[in-house]
């Protein structure tokens, strides 16, 4: 078996070898280096895993050029694009800017999202979007944002959705605590923009509709209201999801900014616009990543998402809504998907005691890293939600502490190991040392009650001692009063004799 230090020379050599092959171009596959070494498979998966994460997003996205800033400029110069005359932005973010306007010849209001033509500076990004947008479109559902359509002016692509009246979440959870993420700008919430290894994210603006939402006061002051709140709107949005997923058709960018609020308290899904179906992937390479990274699932972090992954980023928006802090805090990208591959954020219950048991297991099991534990169709983690809003059993049930050491164990195989060898030679060391003191213990105990065995029964041979000559001297007093008795017989009887003659 390698020493440790061994081990982690061999492990440093691999990632230097695979980094290197992937910053050439290749596409090397994990299971080479794991199959290779495979006393270090699960650390090399593990680690690599993170490595690609990192090196893709690399890939794909840049801090924000200047020629990206000239075309965010020239679209909000816009006042019209074809039928829709522009009556003013709504917000903007990573993928564009999106704009309120009048549909001119049904006389209706819509949003339009704008985005630069860097987004499509490869045909086949150009071609998945249009069949997204199709198959967007094709999604009627009383919490989804209909889409009606998309086109292009000028350079830019754009798509037009259902307007609504109301206020996005991630507002309303910046009004509740005053903050949502890391960071707020004018006292507004915020997200990420990816960036370059070093800085920190960037934020952006967020998509609000011209008036906020009939939010219950109540709800600020009232905390067990807005657990049940938070519960009614994660509900519904996993009612939008599993309507959507039985369609073939993935989000893929579930966050507080993508739902929205109207002033009859009803949640609406945005942005289906960049969905993917599930059946249509041959656009779509394994290792592109789509979607806001604080809201990711690790699976989505390697481009290999399914519908688990929009439940893990629907349970990441209810963390947030309870805990009124986000389970990623961290604003470098590197810092932040090590953290979503490697570690599970802190229970709820931990940062809020009063945060019902059930929705915690609720929660805990939607943001599982392992997918195959979290809840496999978004219709359970409704139906998981209805019965707690109900008062019923759950279906979901707490990691036992079993199966939380046995996690902790296949996340971190090496220091399992070493800890468990620590933990051996610690027992066995203590398992000696109690022998021998156990050991000496007896030998004392024993030596103790030879001595005062001895001591008895040099104690009763001084008593026998003493016994004998007390007995000694007693025959000798009787013998000698028997010998005077015998004296005086025998001079009587001479007197007698005497006084005779």
């Amino acid at each position: 078996m390698l020493q440790p230090d061994h081990q982690q020379e061999l492990l440093d050599e691999v990632v230097e070898d695979f980094t290197a092959r992937l910053r050439s171009g290749q596409r090397p596959a994990i299971s080479e280096y794991s199959d290779k070494h495979p006393e270090l498979s699960e650390d090399i998966e593990e680690v690599l895993t993170s490595v690609a994460m990192i090196e893709e997003l690399k890939r794909q996205t840049g801090s924000i050029s200047g020629s990206l800033k000239r075309e965010m400029k020239e679209i909000l110069q816009l006042d019209r694009i074809g039928d829709y005359q522009i009556v003013r932005e709504l917000g903007r973010g990573g993928m564009g800017i999106v704009f309120e306007a009048v549909h001119e010849s049904l006389g209706r209001r819509v949003a339009i999202k704008v985005m630069p033509n860097r987004t499509f500076d490869d045909e086949k990004y150009l071609e998945r979007f249009r069949r997204e947008a199709q198959a967007a479109a094709n999604l009627h559902h009383t919490n989804i944002v209909s889409v009606f359509g998309f086109g292009q002016t000028g350079e830019h692509h754009y798509y037009v959705m259902e307007f609504v009246d109301g206020e996005s979440l991630s507002n309303i959870l910046t009004r509740l605590n005053g903050l949502t993420f890391s960071q707020t700008q004018d006292g507004k919430s915020t997200e990420t923009i990816p960036a370059q290894d070093g800085e920190k994210l960037p934020q952006e603006k967020p998509v609000k509709g011209a008036n906020v939402t009939n939010f219950p006061e109540t709800l600020f002051d009232n905390y067990k209201q807005r657990i049940r709140w938070a519960a009614e709107v994660g509900s519904q949005v996993a009612d939008g999801l599993a309507y959507a997923h039985a369609l073939g058709t993935l989000h893929r960018d579930i966050k507080p900014s993508n739902l929205m609020l109207d002033a009859t308290g009803a949640v609406w899904v945005m942005d289906f616009g960049l969905a993917k179906s599930m059946e249509e992937d041959n656009l779509t390479q394994t290792g592109e990543l789509i979607g806001t990274m604080r809201y990711m699932s690790p699976e989505q972090c390697v481009g290999e998402p399914d519908q688990r992954s929009d439940i893990y980023s629907l349970g990441l928006t209810l963390y947030e809504m309870l805990a009124l802090r986000p389970a990623f805090e961290e604003l470098n990208r590197s810092k932040l998907l090590r953290a979503i591959a490697e570690t599970d954020p802190v229970a709820p219950r931990k940062l809020n005691p009063q945060i019902p048991r059930d929705l915690e297991t609720i929660v805990l099991k939607s943001i599982d890293r392992e997918p195959a534990r979290r809840y496999q169709t978004a219709r359970e983690l409704h139906d998981d939600l209805a019965r707690f809003l109900q008062r019923e059993p759950i279906h979901a049930r707490p990691i036992s502490a079993t199966e939380r050491i046995g996690k902790w164990v296949r996340r971190r195989p090496m220091v399992a190991t070493l800890t468990a060898a620590l933990a051996a030679t610690f027992c066995i060391s203590f398992a000696l040392i109690t022998w021998n003191w156990l050991d000496a213990r007896a030998a004392r105990d024993e030596a103790i009650a030879s001595a005062d065995k001895a001591t008895r029964l040099a104690a009763s041979e001084k008593v026998a001692r003493d016994n004998a000559i007390a007995s000694a001297k007693e025959a000798t007093r009787l013998a000698a009063s028997e010998k005077a008795a015998r004296y005086r017989g025998a001079i009587n009887r001479v007197h007698l004799l005497s006084s005779t003659d």
